[in-house]
């Protein structure tokens, strides 16, 4: 059928507005950024002039996502890939972190908090689409929803990185 997709704008802004909704719920120490944003393009190469929030899309194939196993599938869903679609998406949070300047390198003093600080928001962003993934199967029953790894991205100029995955795979096109 012509004209149909998998509606990845409207699961982008669910991502979007769920992590934000998830930092403000849970009164973290450190706000995410006032810089946010759905960002067009390549998740990798989104410029990291200051902090910021983003979400972007990796990409969307036909079929199931490469990392779901094909015994993961639960009873009642479609078997068929002939009309399936999977969409990664990148939530990823930029900090400013503690660096070598002229003085050497940073102090443990600087480092630690700034390293606990991140830890804390891995755990943040892993949880937020942990609960995203159950808030869109709740909606596509259908749909095989994978919160991946929250990884690290640098530290590189001033800034260090943090990027969770989603991959939603369904046969409910729009």
């Amino acid at each position: 059928m012509s004209g149909r997709a998998i509606n990845t704008a409207e699961i982008g802004a669910a991502i979007f507005d769920g992590v934000i909704a998830h930092y403000a719920a849970a009164s973290a120490v450190v706000p995410l950024p006032d810089r946010r944003y759905i960002a067009p393009g390549d998740a990798a190469a989104v410029a990291w002039d200051c902090e910021q929030f983003t979400v972007s899309i990796i990409g969307v194939g036909l079929g199931l996502a490469p990392d779901v196993a094909s015994g993961s599938a639960k009873p009642g869903t479609h078997a068929s890939v002939t009309g399936m679609r999977h969409a990664v998406f990148s939530a990823c949070l930029v900090r400013c972190t503690p660096t070598i300047d002229r003085d050497g390198p940073p102090e443990i003093s600087a480092l630690h908090p700034a390293g606990v600080a991140y830890l804390r928001d891995v755990g943040l962003i892993s949880q937020a689409l942990v609960e995203i993934g159950s808030r869109l199967h709740q909606i596509d029953r259908s749909a095989i929803i994978t919160a991946g790894n929250a990884q690290p991205i640098g530290p590189g100029g001033g800034f260090v990185g943090l990027e969770g995955q989603l991959t939603i795979s369904t046969v409910n096109l729009s």
